[in-house]
Formats: structure tokens, C-alpha cells, sequence
């Protein structure tokens, strides 16, 4: 998959060469901050959420909406690719079957169509800067594009392969101790110590507190939660593929990850090569996942992200040049965050 990619993108440009023109464009975007999904026992903060677990926060809608000015910027008011209108033509938006990615891209395009003009009913009791735009889906037993990852059996029994290499079981079997004293003051049952099946929860509940600036139970010190999240994480990616415990990155369960969506961009891309379509944003609205699998085909995912997982609002942009004499490269955009600019990513 990377050495197909790249024959693809030819050529990669940091500045915009004089003349050429951006043909067309595919963004990935992950949603906005969220609820945790589980919580743990003991937790004292697991009734602060007025949202349902795995539903956009507050900020997390801000997220969004902030990302898709950012964005918006970019296309619309310093490329002037889209039109500040809105036309159903132009675009088509894509989520996985979440309440929170469907929201985050109807919020997002919110933001990037605000100024957009002469596109909703003339009437007082309107939104004001709102269109109606629509968002595909699928349910998640056939959404192989965005989430192939979590619903491919093979892919499944690769990750079970890896999750019980001697090496990661060794390593399980150091931390039993110290797991253990974890499960007992999170007051957690846990069966089986040879995974973290057992600590979703906890980590799910921790991790999104510690990115909100929420205070934690006293009993998680620094040196606990560092010790737990960063073993928990050299295990966590090593089963889902990624090079570690002295073996090569699994290519085959990163081009399961990624190969569907990779495989959609490229035959897009050349539709409109060949003056085949008239589309001129493809939006998908996802996970942090699905971007890790497609940044991981591609090469740059650790250089990019680091060794963990994309933050929230997190973007990746394909954009199609043409230059003066018709040929076509494609620049690799990405945003950290809202709050970042965007750095274009070279390709060696």
C-alpha cells in the first residue's frame, strides 16, 4: 500500500507553484472532545457528564465548529476553491454511524458554509448562517471504509495473534502486580490480567479527564497513570499493528485499516482526472483510528502523531493539483488540533 501510494503522489510541493490550481479535495477529520465511553467504579467524576457516555462535550461541539472556520479559511477565503455558497454539487459528507461523528460534521459544516448566502429560507425564525446539509451513513457491521479495522475478522484474529506474542505476555505478567493494586483501588473485577480488556473503563474515564484538566482521584499520581497509559499504549498499538516488542509493523492489518478508504480516494482522484466528476470536497467525518491506519499506510504516521493516538479535531487533507501543463501531484496536509496551523507533511 505505501510504495502504491507513493507512486501516486508523485510529487509533493510545500508552496503553492505559480499557475497550478487545486482540482480536488479529500478531508478526514476526527470528532470533537468527548464523553467517556465507561467509567470505572470508583471514580469521582463519573456523574459530572450531563451528556450520555461517547456524546460530544460542549467543547468538543466547539471543536468542530472552530476546526471547520480554520478549514474554511483555507478553501474558501485564501484558495478560493469552494464558493462561500453553498451547493449540494460541490460536496459530499460522510460519517461513521456515531451521534458524535454525525454530529461533529454537520457542525463542521456549519462553520465552514456561516457566510454562505441566498441558500435557506427567507425568514426571521431561521438559524442564521445554517444549512441543511446532508450527511451520509452507514451501519456499522458495513462501514468498511472509515471502521474496517473494528469489524474485519481477519483483522481481528491478526490483533489476537499479536496480543498473546510471548513478548507482550512477559511483559503482562511484570505488570500483574501493579495491575492489580490498580483493580483493587478502582475497585474494578478483573479476570483475566494477561490483556487490559479489563481497564477500558478506567482508561477511557482517565484519559479524557486528564485531556480536559479534570482532577483525578487522588490515589492516580502522576507516576501511576504514566506508568499505567504508557504501557498500556506500547501493548495497545503493537496489537493493532504497529511495530514493537522487537517485531515489524503488521502490513497487512494496516492495509486492511486503510486499504478500502486509500483505494476510494485514488479511484476519486482519477474520476476527476479524467473530467468524470464534478465534486470538489469529499468530507469524511471519523475516528482516530481511521486516521492512524491511513497516516500509517502512507508512512508518516509516527513522525506526524507520535506514538499514540490523533487529538481531537484532527485533519487530513488530500489536495489534487494540476499544474500548467495538466499534470497532477497531491499535497498531504495536517492539523493537530483546532488550535494548530496546518503543516504539510513530505513524503522520503
Amino acid at each position: 500500500m505505501q510504495q502504491l501510494f507513493k507512486i501516486f503522489i508523485q510529487v509533493l510541493f510545500i508552496n503553492l507553484v505559480f499557475g497550478d490550481k487545486l482540482v480536488d479535495l479529500h478531508l478526514i477529520f476526527r470528532h470533537g472532545e468527548r464523553v467517556p465511553e465507561r467509567t470505572y467504579p470508583t471514580d469521582p467524576l463519573k456523574d459530572i457528564w450531563t451528556d450520555p457516555p461517547g456524546e460530544l462535550t460542549k467543547m468538543g461541539q466547539m471543536h468542530a465548529f472552530t476546526q471547520g472556520l480554520k478549514i474554511k479559511q483555507r478553501y474558501i477565503e485564501d484558495l478560493n476553491y469552494l464558493n462561500k455558497n453553498y451547493w449540494s454539487r460541490d460536496i459530499m459528507v460522510r460519517s461513521t454511524f456515531l451521534n458524535r461523528t454525525l454530529a461533529s460534521a454537520l457542525i463542521f459544516m456549519t462553520a465552514f458554509y456561516l457566510d454562505s448566502e441566498g441558500t435557506t429560507p427567507d425568514d426571521p425564525r431561521w438559524p442564521k448562517g445554517w444549512n441543511p446539509i446532508p450527511v451520509q451513513t452507514v451501519p456499522f457491521e458495513d462501514e468498511y471504509l472509515l471502521l474496517s479495522f473494528d469489524i474485519c475478522k481477519r483483522f481481528k484474529r491478526l490483533a489476537r495473534e499479536r496480543e498473546f506474542h510471548p513478548k507482550v505476555q512477559q511483559l503482562m505478567l511484570e505488570e500483574k502486580p501493579f495491575l492489580e493494586e490498580l483493580a483493587k483501588n478502582a475497585s474494578l473485577s478483573v479476570d483475566d490480567y494477561s490483556t487490559y480488556d479489563g481497564f477500558w473503563g478506567f482508561k477511557d474515564a482517565v484519559l479524557i479527564q486528564t485531556l480536559m484538566g479534570l482532577k483525578r482521584a487522588s490515589w492516580i499520581t502522576k507516576e501511576i497513570w504514566d506508568r499505567f497509559l504508557s504501557t498500556r499504549q506500547k501493548v495497545y498499538y503493537f496489537v493493532k499493528g504497529e511495530a514493537g516488542f522487537g517485531e515489524p509493523e503488521n502490513v497487512e492489518m494496516t492495509a486492511i485499516g486503510s486499504g478500502l478508504f486509500l483505494k476510494t480516494l485514488i479511484d476519486d482522484m482519477e474520476r476527476k482526472m479524467a473530467g468524470q466528476s464534478s465534486l470538489k470536497l469529499h468530507f469524511y467525518s471519523a475516528h482516530d483510528s481511521t486516521i492512524s491506519y491511513v497516516l500509517r499506510a502512507l508512512g508518516p504516521k509516527t513522525d506526524v502523531v507520535g506514538y499514540g493516538a490523533p487529538g481531537f479535531a484532527s485533519t487530513v487533507a488530500f489536495e489534487l493539483w494540476q499544474d500548467d501543463h495538466a499534470n497532477h501531484y497531491v499535497k498531504l496536509l495536517y492539523w493537530k488540533n483546532n488550535q494548530t496551523d496546518v503543516e504539510s507533511i513530505q513524503q522520503t
